[in-house]
């Protein structure tokens, strides 16, 4: 599994590892390059100088070189070199005017910057006692002596520039001082190095164990909640900006999944609930039935007892399969229809029920706009809010059905008078296995149907809703969505 803070710390030292070695790399390159260029410009003024006094009188090449003024070309131990040739001609070798310090007991030494010939820059060589050194190599012809410079001398200062013969000069210098001061720039780059880098692991690794620590707290808080804990709440104190909106969704969520997992206990149990007492009672009658030598009319009633009980089970099943379906399924297919003549037909059903009970039912409008629905669906879902209205009405089954046109939208309305509910029970109207406590022993209804009915009005696009007004008039209302060209 990666980790974050292991992903994050390895990039992080990475990329700092390169940036400090591209910078440090940069500042020891221009370090070296600044010391190199100082150290090229003393060669330079070296040169020079042994240049400036080197001259041509018209028949030999004078060169000015006072030892006691120029110390640094003493035999001894980081003593500088020079000489100065006289090139030939017609392939001679040069012949050397000057050369400090004196040559060396090595033969080898005594042309010991012979490889580069009569090329001019400055290069990288061994001086003649072994020594890293570095050269600059000159070739010029000398100028006139300061003499033929005078007055009434032009021809033969001009004859002398003519006749001037070629000059080799080169001047050496030792590079071990540079070297050991590039040493030690180095190693200092190197322990700084060393220094940056563990200081970058451990800065790196506290920085990211204090700003992922937020993130692990959120992490830790989420392992430990499972289905038994879901009403814990994520503490959000300290989260910064970036997870705010992940804790406040996961709050969500545990909000939901506690609401979704409440419903389910309490449809589980509702359903073994109401299960329980129709089976109860079909064994009930198996066992009696069962317990003596029946008359074919006692087995007949018996069985009639039997199916009654079966059937009724069977709405229960049928129900439960409903909600169960309700995520499950596509809806039905819906299309513009007429509410109306649905509406007279669930009226025309209950109607002698309402009557029965002193009461009836009232129109209000016929209707007129198409909705969009399912015909059987809409059917069903109206006879079972009728069907409770007319049951429950209370003192008298007075129920009044209406609709209406609302923007884009059609109501239809069913109330009734309801003595004794208050604006809680109204808020459980549409739970499963409800029921208001005094009628919990009415096995005629499976506190089923409004749950039901929402959940078939929900596939058509619609929605159910119920509320009570201070008058204590219920209002259970079916909104749909009108049709086009309705």
């Amino acid at each position: 599994m990666t980790s974050i803070r292991r992903t994050l710390t390895v990039r992080l030292l990475v990329w700092m590892g390169l940036l400090v070695l591209l910078a440090g790399g940069g500042l020891y390159v221009g370090i070296r390059g600044a010391l190199l260029r100082q150290f090229d410009a003393t060669l330079h003024a070296r040169a020079s100088m042994l240049q400036s006094g080197t001259k041509w009188d018209g028949t030999k090449v004078d060169v000015d070189f006072a030892p006691e003024a120029m110390p640094w070309y003493r035999a001894g131990p980081g003593a500088e070199y020079f000489e100065v040739e006289l090139i030939g001609t017609l392939g001679s070798p040069p012949s050397v005017l000057v050369r400090a310090p004196a040559p060396s007991a090595n033969p080898s030494a005594a042309r010991w910057a012979e490889p580069f010939g009569l090329a001019d820059g400055t290069f990288d060589l061994r001086l003649p006692d072994g020594r890293p050194g570095r050269v600059e190599i000159r070739v010029f012809r000398p100028l006139p002596e300061e003499d033929l410079d005078k007055p009434g001398n032009e021809a033969q200062r001009d004859a002398a520039k003519k006749s001037a013969p070629e000059v080799r000069l080169v001047v050496g210098m030792g590079r071990e001082n540079l070297e050991g001061v590039l040493g030690v720039i180095g190693l200092g780059f190197l322990g700084a190095g060393v220094v940056l880098g563990v200081g970058l692991v451990v800065g790196v690794r506290r920085a990211l164990a204090s700003g992922l620590s937020p993130l692990e707290s959120l992490s830790a808080q989420v392992r430990g909640i499972d289905a038994d804990a879901l009403s814990t709440r994520l503490e959000g104190s300290g989260l910064p900006d970036e997870l705010r909106p992940i804790h406040g969704r996961l709050n969500e969520l545990l909000e939901r999944l506690e609401g979704a997992f409440a419903r389910e206990r309490r449809f589980t149990t509702g359903a073994a609930h109401e299960l329980r007492t129709p089976v109860a009672e079909l064994r009930a009658l198996l066992e009696v039935s069962l317990s003596r030598e029946r008359t074919a009319a006692e087995r007949r009633a018996t069985l009639g007892s039997a199916l009654k009980v079966t059937l009724g089970m069977e709405d229960l099943v049928r129900a439960l399969l409903t909600l169960a379906r309700k995520g499950g399924e596509e809806g039905p297919a819906v299309e513009a229809i007429d509410p109306g003549p649905v509406i007279v037909g669930v009226v025309e059903r209950h109607e002698d029920t309402a009557q029965g009970r002193g009461g009836g039912i009232e129109r209000i409008g016929e209707g007129g706009a198409l909705v969009s629905a399912n015909r059987a669906v809409l059917e069903s879902v109206l006879d079972n809010v009728m069907a409770n209205a007319v049951e429950y009405a209370s003192p008298a089954p007075r129920v009044v059905w209406r609709v209406w046109d609302e923007g884009g939208e059609v109501m239809i309305e069913v109330s009734n008078p309801a003595a004794g509910v208050g604006p809680g029970d109204v808020e459980r109207f549409f739970e499963p296995f409800w029921r208001r406590s005094e009628s919990r022993t009415d096995r005629r209804h499976l506190g089923m149907g409004l749950a039901v009915s929402r959940a078939l009005a929900e596939s058509m696009g619609g929605q159910l809703t119920a509320a009570i007004g201070a008058d204590g008039i219920v209002r259970v209302r079916l909104t749909l969505r009108r049709a086009e060209g309705g």
